[in-house]
């Protein structure tokens, strides 16, 4: 992929610090949330809603002909930040392939029931 970490530092947490990318074939996904097929908001709680939002990121990626390796930027907002910990636990699961995505988490009012929501930038190979 056309990323190249720029810092040497490793972080202790699920990202890096830096990348550099060719500004070329750019893709964006708008903030994706936990829900269905049917735009309804996931049972179950923080976990659910966390995994669902990354489901649903893999498949816009896909649809745009890339997958999370060709992530290079998340935003995730949190309702609640004291979340962060158990986050970063699930995002491992779906972003172990280093370089790492640069990753920005804030607390954020979000709508009532919403616990996450995550943006991503991706480049296309």
């Amino acid at each position: 992929m056309a990323l190249k970490k720029l810092m040497s530092a490793e972080t202790a947490n699920p990202y890096s610090a830096a990348l550099e990318i060719k500004a070329d074939k750019l893709v964006v996904l708008c903030g994706q949330v936990g829900e269905d097929e049917n735009e309804v908001l996931v049972d179950g709680g923080f976990d659910c809603q966390v995994r669902k939002t990354l489901e649903n990121c893999i498949d816009r990626l896909s649809d745009a002909g890339c997958s999370l390796s060709n992530v290079f930027k998340v935003n995730v907002f949190l309702s609640d930040i004291s979340n962060c910990g158990r986050f970063n636990e699930i995002y491992r699961e779906f972003f172990s392939e280093k370089p790492l995505p640069v990753r920005t988490t804030v607390q954020a009012g979000l709508p009532e029931g919403y616990l996450i929501e995550m943006e991503l930038w991706a480049v296309k190979e």
